[in-house]
C-alpha cells in the first residue's frame, strides 16, 4: 500500500504531461485552421440563400418531429 501512493503520482504526472502536450498541438494546429475558417466565414450569405437554407431547416425538423412522433 506505501508503493502505490508513488505509482499514483507518476500516472498523474504521465497523464497531464500528456495532456499538455494535447493541448499544445491543439492551439498549435488549431489557430491556423481557425483563421482559415472565419476568414471563408466573414462575409456571409445572403438573404436569398438563407431563405432557402431556413426553408430546407425547417422541412427536415418537421419530417424529423413526425418520425419521432
Amino acid at each position: 500500500m506505501a508503493g502505490s501512493g508513488t505509482g499514483e503520482l507518476k500516472i498523474w504526472a504521465v497523464v497531464l504531461a500528456a495532456g499538455a502536450v494535447l493541448i499544445g498541438l491543439g492551439i498549435a494546429f488549431g489557430i491556423p485552421a481557425l483563421e482559415q475558417a472565419v476568414a471563408a466565414l466573414a462575409p456571409g450569405i445572403g438573404l436569398k440563400d438563407a431563405a432557402l437554407w431556413s426553408f430546407g431547416v425547417t422541412v427536415v425538423l418537421f419530417v424529423l418531429f413526425a418520425v419521432i412522433a
